[in-house]
Protein backbone atom coordinates (compact mmCIF):
# COMPACT_ATOMS: atom_id res chain seq x y z
CA UNK A 1 0.00 0.00 0.00
CA UNK A 2 2.98 2.23 0.74
CA UNK A 3 4.94 1.58 -2.36
CA UNK A 4 5.47 4.91 -4.61
CA UNK A 5 4.44 7.64 -1.52
CA UNK A 6 6.97 9.91 -0.70
CA UNK A 7 7.13 10.76 3.03
CA UNK A 8 7.30 14.23 4.36
CA UNK A 9 10.19 14.69 6.88
CA UNK A 10 9.73 17.47 9.33
CA UNK A 11 13.35 17.32 10.24
CA UNK A 12 14.53 18.49 6.49
CA UNK A 13 11.28 20.59 5.85
CA UNK A 14 10.66 21.14 1.87
CA UNK A 15 13.41 21.12 -0.46
CA UNK A 16 14.16 24.29 -1.69
CA UNK A 17 16.50 26.06 -4.45
CA UNK A 18 16.82 29.92 -4.08
CA UNK A 19 18.21 31.54 -7.43
CA UNK A 20 20.20 34.85 -7.15
CA UNK A 21 22.41 37.06 -9.36
CA UNK A 22 25.75 35.40 -8.17
CA UNK A 23 24.40 32.17 -7.39
CA UNK A 24 22.05 29.47 -6.26
CA UNK A 25 21.48 28.34 -2.82
CA UNK A 26 20.30 24.37 -1.82
CA UNK A 27 18.35 24.45 1.41
CA UNK A 28 19.58 20.97 4.05
CA UNK A 29 16.28 18.81 2.46
CA UNK A 30 17.82 19.67 -1.41
CA UNK A 31 21.44 18.83 -0.45
CA UNK A 32 19.98 15.57 1.32
CA UNK A 33 17.82 14.86 -2.15
CA UNK A 34 21.12 15.13 -3.59
CA UNK A 35 22.88 12.62 -1.15
CA UNK A 36 25.30 15.09 -0.26
CA UNK A 37 27.15 14.50 -3.01
CA UNK A 38 30.59 15.99 -3.18
CA UNK A 39 29.85 17.44 -7.52
CA UNK A 40 26.84 18.09 -9.30
CA UNK A 41 26.08 18.69 -12.98
CA UNK A 42 23.38 21.53 -13.79
CA UNK A 43 21.37 21.30 -16.91
CA UNK A 44 18.34 22.50 -18.42
CA UNK A 45 15.23 20.98 -20.22
CA UNK A 46 14.62 24.51 -21.83
CA UNK A 47 11.17 23.41 -23.36
CA UNK A 48 9.81 23.11 -19.72
CA UNK A 49 11.62 25.85 -18.29
CA UNK A 50 13.45 23.83 -15.08
CA UNK A 51 16.72 23.15 -14.69
CA UNK A 52 17.77 19.90 -13.48
CA UNK A 53 20.68 19.00 -10.83
CA UNK A 54 22.43 15.59 -10.71
CA UNK A 55 25.03 14.34 -8.19
CA UNK A 56 27.58 12.68 -10.07
CA UNK A 57 31.41 11.66 -9.17
CA UNK A 58 33.06 12.77 -12.39
CA UNK A 59 35.01 16.19 -11.30
CA UNK A 60 35.24 17.16 -15.12
CA UNK A 61 32.27 19.16 -16.13
CA UNK A 62 30.78 19.40 -13.17
CA UNK A 63 30.96 22.04 -10.11
CA UNK A 64 32.31 21.17 -6.17
CA UNK A 65 28.75 20.47 -4.17
CA UNK A 66 29.12 19.88 -0.35
CA UNK A 67 32.17 20.08 1.31
CA UNK A 68 33.78 17.63 4.29
CA UNK A 69 31.87 19.84 6.71
CA UNK A 70 28.34 18.21 7.54
CA UNK A 71 27.33 20.60 10.11
CA UNK A 72 26.70 22.94 7.30
CA UNK A 73 23.25 22.04 6.24
CA UNK A 74 22.74 24.41 2.88
CA UNK A 75 24.95 24.58 0.37
CA UNK A 76 25.88 27.57 -2.21
CA UNK A 77 27.55 27.57 -5.51
CA UNK A 78 28.63 31.06 -6.08
CA UNK A 79 29.06 30.84 -10.04
CA UNK A 80 28.11 34.11 -12.35
CA UNK A 81 28.60 32.10 -15.32
CA UNK A 82 26.06 29.07 -13.95
CA UNK A 83 23.41 31.86 -13.19
CA UNK A 84 24.27 33.56 -17.01
CA UNK A 85 23.85 30.23 -18.34
CA UNK A 86 20.38 29.59 -16.49
CA UNK A 87 18.96 32.68 -17.44
CA UNK A 88 19.85 32.79 -20.86
CA UNK A 89 18.25 28.79 -21.19
CA UNK A 90 15.70 29.97 -18.69
CA UNK A 91 14.25 33.62 -19.56
CA UNK A 92 11.33 33.10 -17.12
CA UNK A 93 14.09 33.31 -14.05
CA UNK A 94 13.60 36.96 -12.15
CA UNK A 95 17.16 37.93 -11.21
CA UNK A 96 16.44 41.25 -9.83
CA UNK A 97 16.05 39.09 -6.55
CA UNK A 98 16.64 36.37 -5.08
CA UNK A 99 13.68 33.96 -5.61
CA UNK A 100 13.21 30.36 -3.78
CA UNK A 101 11.84 27.40 -6.16
CA UNK A 102 10.38 24.49 -4.85
CA UNK A 103 12.59 21.26 -6.07
CA UNK A 104 11.57 17.34 -6.31
CA UNK A 105 13.59 14.01 -7.88
CA UNK A 106 12.28 12.48 -10.79
CA UNK A 107 12.62 8.76 -11.99
CA UNK A 108 16.48 9.80 -13.23
CA UNK A 109 17.11 10.76 -9.82
CA UNK A 110 17.73 14.04 -10.76
CA UNK A 111 16.49 17.04 -8.60
CA UNK A 112 14.14 19.05 -10.75
CA UNK A 113 13.32 23.14 -9.81
CA UNK A 114 10.75 24.61 -12.04
CA UNK A 115 11.29 27.94 -12.49
CA UNK A 116 7.68 28.93 -13.25
CA UNK A 117 6.67 27.92 -10.16
CA UNK A 118 8.48 29.99 -7.34
CA UNK A 119 7.83 30.29 -3.67
CA UNK A 120 5.25 33.35 -2.59
CA UNK A 121 6.86 34.62 0.44
CA UNK A 122 5.10 37.59 2.16
CA UNK A 123 7.00 40.40 2.23
CA UNK A 124 8.17 41.64 6.23
CA UNK A 125 5.88 44.16 8.09
CA UNK A 126 3.09 43.68 5.71
CA UNK A 127 -0.48 42.06 7.30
Amino acid sequence: MSQGIKWFDPELGTPIVSVSRTGITFNSAAVSMLSRAKHVQIGVRSESSVFVIQPTEDVQGSLPFVKNDPAVGFVRISNKDLVRFLSSNLPDIDLNSTCKYLARTDDGGFLVVDVNKPVRTRKRGRP
